[in-house]
């Protein structure tokens, strides 16, 4: 029963994960950083 939570959990993590590295996440966060935020230039390629 344990190791079926682990994998429920761990398919969510992971999940989640992907969609804060993809495209639908970071592209209209760097959009407002570089439109909104001082200090220098935003380059795209940040981990």
């Amino acid at each position: 029963m344990a190791a079926e939570e682990e994998d429920d959990v761990e398919w969510v993590v992971d999940t989640i994960a992907g969609f804060l590295r993809g495209p639908a996440w970071s592209i209209p966060i760097l959009e407002f950083m570089e439109h909104n935020c001082e200090g220098g230039e935003i380059t795209r390629g940040l981990p």
